[in-house]
This record gives C-alpha cells, sequence and structure tokens, in this order.
C-alpha cells in the first residue's frame, strides 16, 4: 500500500521518547520509501517541518488545511519529497541513528 500512496500518513497527539526518533519510525520508513509524509510535529529539528506537511497544532481545521493545499498544489508533493530526502541525509544517517541508540543505551537512568 505504501508503494501506491502519493502521501502517507503518520499522526501521533501523544509525546513519548518515540517522538524523538531514538529508533526508526513509520515516518521515516515512508520518507526512505520516496513518500510525502503528513505529520504531525515529532522532531525538534526545526528542518523536519520543510521535510514533511505538518500539522501544527493537530486539530481537525489544520489538519483539513493541510489536505486541502495538498489537493490544490499537487506538485509540492515532490518538493516534500525532495526535503524529506536532504533531512534523511542529514538527521537519519547511520552515524547519527548509532549515536542515538548508544546515548539511549548508555544514558545514566534516574
Amino acid at each position: 500500500y505504501i508503494s501506491k500512496a502519493d502521501v502517507t500518513v503518520n499522526l501521533r497527539t501523544v509525546p513519548s521518547v518515540v517522538n524523538d526518533y531514538a529508533f526508526p519510525s513509520k515516518v521515516v520508513e515512508y520518507m526512505k520509501e520516496g513518500k510525502a509524509v503528513l505529520s504531525t510535529n515529532v522532531s525538534e529539528n526545526r528542518e523536519f517541518e520543510q521535510a514533511v506537511f505538518l500539522v501544527e497544532p493537530f486539530n481537525e481545521t489544520n489538519l483539513l488545511s493541510v489536505m486541502s493545499g495538498i489537493c490544490k498544489n499537487p506538485a509540492s508533493i515532490e518538493e516534500k519529497v525532495c526535503n524529506s530526502k536532504a533531512y534523511l541525509e542529514k538527521y537519519h544517517n547511520n552515524e547519527v541513528i548509532a549515536g542515538q541508540i548508544s546515548d539511549y543505551l548508555f544514558a545514566e537512568k534516574l
């Protein structure tokens, strides 16, 4: 189904350690598949909002607005795909992910 999608959707409403991308997530998986993603803000990196169709804050009005914008400007899908590739190269390369895993495993637990 992912291969057939124009835009994938990953909306999260509950903050958690998963949202920090300590490990690969569906958003990263979708982006690596070369798909545009409609998402809530799950990253502290300001560049994330350029890499996805961001619904922030998450509510019905903002979701409808973003979806309407995509329908009115389908060329924006390819722009997001290009931006997401650059985002992944910078923030989700093997070196960065290995560092995040190491930090998580060896962090002092309070």
